[in-house]
């Protein structure tokens, strides 16, 4: 899945998945400045809590600077 609507101020996003949809998609990023860092921790699970069922994507610039989504 692509996120097409991709906004790099944004902080949030909520992404529905299909209803057959059977496990956790993996988020893999792509940083526009080649000297920043992306962390991405996948969600574990479709079901159980808001931790086990979110991804978070870690952006760090070059100056150490921390941006996570």
């Amino acid at each position: 899945m692509v996120i097409i609507f991709f906004d790099k101020t944004k902080l949030t996003y909520h992404i529905e998945l299909p209803e057959k949809t059977t496990s956790a998609p993996s988020v893999n990023g792509i940083v526009a400045d080649s000297k920043a860092k992306v962390y991405i921790n996948n969600s574990s699970k479709l079901q159980g809590s808001t931790t086990e069922r979110t991804t978070v994507v870690k952006v760090t610039a070059e100056d150490g600077t921390v941006n996570e989504k």
